[in-house]
């Protein structure tokens, strides 16, 4: 597979079939001057069982012509759209930039489309756009690229995200932050289990799964099996249905810039597309939303600084 197509998808869950969405209205503006924009929730079934979190959309505007959605996955390295449900939306303007030049068959570039993310022009100049991919409901996906350059904010609990310049100051004092790295555009976070530090890529596309490996030994060292079986069956990814991927709670809590989030869920996917990816990020797995459903986290990709929200540290979903 073309090395830049690796660096772009992760393990992201898509909105398809009869997927439910959970869309929670706030105001816009608030009294701290942000201008935030309204996500929402995409559920459905994996191998029988509902999920009503299984991934996140924002809204779309593509040539100020038709209003749509993509789904909102920091574990993508940069802007996608998907061709074919591109062709569905007849009433968009087609005037676009198309270039082929340094690409391959199952995909192109658009040079500076007019696309706006809620209200604001995406900060992203040329966009990929694939060809070998059929996704019902989102019309692409919004990746970490968007924010390089800027903070972001999600509120999970008001389902509503923010893209900010800067951090208002008074607003600054609500979390409590620390220092993360950046690879391929992406958040890597470190976190302690069994006194071990493991280098992780939060991915807001993988919503489910506290912690995703594709190496069987750590997955092995990292869990305790005789506290029962937490699989997944006919679980989801990029138009991939893997059978089962194996699920465990962890040996020891899972401890985040000294913070403890309890014990979590690690799954194992047998996937030679994710060994790969994790070894072109240079990564142990992928860190999922579900650690952070009762919070608010602001994530300042310029000076490389993470915060979860105060009040809320400690509030965590852990094993029974």
């Amino acid at each position: 597979m073309n090395k830049l197509l690796l660096l772009l998808l992760s393990l992201s869950i898509l909105s398809c079939g009869d997927n439910k969405s959970s869309d929670k209205k706030k105001d816009t503006n608030t009294s701290t001057g942000i201008n935030w924009i309204s996500f929402k929730w995409i559920g459905g079934e994996q191998g029988g069982e509902y999920y009503d979190k299984l991934g996140m959309e924002v809204p779309l505007v593509i040539n100020d012509s038709v209003k749509c959605y993509a789904q909102f996955d920091l574990g993508a390295n940069t802007n996608m759209l998907y061709e074919s449900t591109l062709e569905k939306h007849t009433q968009i303007n087609r005037d676009f930039i198309i270039d082929t030049v340094d690409t391959e068959d199952y995909y192109y570039w658009l040079r500076n489309p007019n696309i706006k993310i809620g209200n604001k022009i995406s900060a992203v100049k040329d966009w990929i756009v694939r060809n070998d991919y059929d996704a019902e409901g989102v019309i692409g996906t919004i990746g970490a690229k968007e924010f390089s350059e800027r903070a972001l904010i999600i509120d999970y609990v008001n389902n509503r995200l923010a893209s900010l310049d800067s951090i208002p100051s008074e607003y600054a004092k609500n979390f409590d932050f620390f220092d993360f790295t950046i690879r391929n555009n992406k958040v890597i976070l470190k976190v302690l289990i069994n006194n071990q530090e493991y280098d992780v890529n939060f991915d807001t596309g993988s919503s489910i799964t506290p912690l995703l490996v594709s190496n069987k030994i750590l997955f092995d060292e990292l869990t305790d099996k005789s506290k029962g079986n937490y699989d997944l069956h006919k679980f989801h990814s990029w138009g991939t249905t893997y059978d089962t991927i194996p699920g465990a709670y962890s040996k020891d809590n899972f401890i985040i810039n000294g913070k403890d989030f309890g014990k979590q869920i690690i799954y194992y996917l047998d996937s030679d597309y994710h060994r790969n990816l994790f070894i072109e990020d240079n990564i142990d797995g992928l860190l999922g939303s579900i650690l952070f459903f009762k919070s608010e986290i602001l994530i300042d990709f310029k000076n490389k600084k993470m915060g979860i929200e105060v009040a809320n540290i400690g509030n965590r979903c852990t094993s029974p």
